[in-house]
């Protein structure tokens, strides 16, 4: 036993040491293909073919909400796709707009739950390593089972994006 202890702490030792700058992260594609209205990242939009322009209309209200994914990112990325379609064509039709202008989009990593899920990534990783090496060395079943279920942890541990959509509904002045 003691052995296995000198391994892990072979192993943990570098490991934390090349880990320590790392951090779990996922890939959000936030879209809204299907928007009945437009909408733009500026304070200008096209209505049908003509530009409009911020004195051509009045702002209705502005909306912010929020939500969070979950996903993997590393050795198997797994992506989060939100579709925004629904809600902001919600947002219009509740303010009686014609558009959505001053749209952005930011995600943001909660640092602790990241952190949190990091740490267990980084122990899965440990744990992985040592037990490999300790079936290559002295071949049995539980160090083998122990290296294939923490590789496993290592590869789908998930991370969390919080994103945060904010804009302003606008009405086209007669």
């Amino acid at each position: 036993m003691n052995r296995y202890l000198s391994l892990f702490i072979t192993a943990f030792v570098p490991s934390a040491l090349v880990f320590s700058g790392c951090t779990v992260g996922v890939k959000v594609l936030v879209d809204a293909p299907n928007v009945e209205y437009p909408v733009s990242q500026t304070s200008n939009f096209y209505y049908g073919d003509q530009l409009v322009l911020a004195d051509e209309y009045e702002v209705l209200d502005t909306f912010e909400f929020t939500f969070s994914r979950l996903g993997t990112s590393g050795i198997v990325d797994l992506d989060a796709r939100v579709d925004l379609s629904d809600q902001l064509n919600m947002i219009i039709k509740e303010h009686d707009g014609d558009a959505i202008t001053g749209l952005t989009v930011s995600v943001h990593n909660p640092p602790f739950t990241n952190g949190l899920l990091w740490f267990v990534k980084t122990v899965a990783l440990t744990a992985t390593l040592v037990s490999t090496t300790v079936t290559i060395i002295e071949p049995q079943r539980l160090p083998a089972m122990i290296a294939v279920g923490s590789a496993a942890v290592y590869v789908f541990t998930p991370a969390k994006a919080t994103i945060k959509v904010e804009g302003s509904v606008v009405k086209l002045l007669e």
